[in-house]
């Protein structure tokens, strides 16, 4: 089991106070696995755990203003021969 934690402080898009903000927000993911057998592994990955609405980037009023990714599961079965 892992777990893992992306932070950013404050950000203000354009250098302009107000006219695009990013808060502060904290993002958690968690990872873990399960050796089925010695041939076959299962793993999964949680992104986003809180499900944090925030932008990936920010700019200006009206450009580059792109969401984060919402929580998003990978699940991945891993068979050796």
């Amino acid at each position: 089991m892992a777990a893992g934690v992306q932070a950013q402080s404050l950000f203000v898009g354009g250098g302009v106070a107000g006219v695009r903000e990013q808060p502060a927000y904290a993002l958690l993911s968690l990872h873990g696995g399960y050796a089925l057998s010695p041939t076959l592994s299962l793993s999964a990955s949680i992104n986003n755990v809180l499900d944090k609405r925030y932008y990936a980037r920010v700019g200006g009023p009206n450009t580059y203003n792109t969401f984060g990714d919402p929580r998003n599961v990978t699940l991945v079965l891993r068979a050796r021969y």
